[in-house]
């Protein structure tokens, strides 16, 4: 997709079938696939925080992963065409610097948020370091701080630390995680009303 993007990761749902040419023989079949910019990661920042930088990208697409109802549908395989318009689509946004949506949480919903949370205190347990707010919530969101949400989120992380993500997100998250998303949600909605539905007017 060139040399030249702006994202220093992402990833969507038919990725690895994107990408099959790029992969080349070490592709093995369907799985979730995400794409991480060491390039951009290694000549925009500090060389002491490309390491903590480039774990908390992996950790965020992964959280993108992990929010999908299904990992990779199997049953849905598209046709050709389709995978090459995808490409095509992918090829021209990363051509762009990024550019705020109409709803800044978008795609990083209260749900994401619990996942990366997660996924955060997982890599701390084994001693990989990453930075909450560039995981998830935040101002460039539009919402608290990551940390308000891992208060809220309380001792969860730990007492789920043994299941699949695939369980923990049967199971309701606590009444204070809730509170807190639909607090930052009312707030800017109030303070935007025309974003109201999710549609700018």
């Amino acid at each position: 997709m060139g040399p030249d993007n702006f994202s220093d990761g992402y990833t969507t749902p038919n990725l690895d079938l994107n990408l099959q040419a790029c992969i080349g023989d070490a592709w093995l079949g369907r799985g979730p696939c995400m794409v991480i910019n060491d390039v951009s990661l290694t000549e925009d920042n500090f060389p002491e925080d490309v390491e903590f930088l480039t774990f908390s990208t992996v950790l965020h697409e992964l959280a993108h992963i992990l929010d999908r109802p299904l990992l990779v549908d199997f049953q849905a395989i598209p046709d050709p065409g389709r995978i090459q318009f995808e490409t095509l689509v992918i090829a021209n946004a990363l051509k762009h610097e990024y550019r705020p949506l109409p709803l800044p949480y978008h795609g990083h919903e209260e749900a994401f948020i619990r996942i990366a949370i997660h996924l955060h205190y997982r890599a701390t347990a084994i001693g990989v370091k990453t930075i909450p707010n560039l995981l998830c919530a935040g101002r460039r969101y539009s919402l608290s701080h990551a940390h308000r949400y891992m208060e809220a989120l309380g001792e969860e992380p730990i007492e789920l630390a043994h299941l699949p993500f695939a369980e923990i997100t049967r199971i309701p998250p606590p009444a204070a995680f809730l509170e807190l998303w639909q607090a930052d949600v009312r707030s800017y909605h109030e303070l935007f009303p025309q974003t109201l539905n999710g549609v700018l007017s």
